[in-house]
């Protein structure tokens, strides 16, 4: 019996895992000039419709008090999706008011120094 050579191309290598304490960064580049028209009708923006309705949707899931209490017939502009956009995402994600501290722990007998 003689073996056969294996199929390099038939194996997949396996993916390098970032250091654990190096952050992925992800870069977003800048937006082109009049990219964003808060004037300009929403029906000419498919991304925001879908935005604007797939929060509308979740919206109706949430308790009554935890609604934004936006009147939906009314956002006909990008300006008027982005005010909603940014109540809904303020609302689902709120931000702490300042960061916290994080102080050392003390060293006691035992303790490396």
């Amino acid at each position: 019996m003689t073996k056969k050579a294996a199929n390099k191309s038939s194996r997949r290598a396996a993916p390098e895992a970032a250091p654990a304490d190096l952050p992925t960064m992800v870069e977003v580049p800048k937006p082109a000039a009049g990219s964003y028209d808060p004037t300009r009708p929403l029906s000419k923006n498919t991304l925001l419709q879908h935005q604007v309705r797939h929060f509308q949707l979740l919206e109706q899931t949430l308790p009554r008090d935890r609604r934004s209490g936006h009147d939906h017939r009314r956002i006909v502009t990008e300006g008027d999706a982005a005010e909603y956009l940014r109540k809904m995402t303020a609302m689902l994600h709120p931000q702490e008011a300042a960061p916290t501290k994080v102080s050392a722990a003390p060293s006691g007998p035992g303790k490396d120094e």
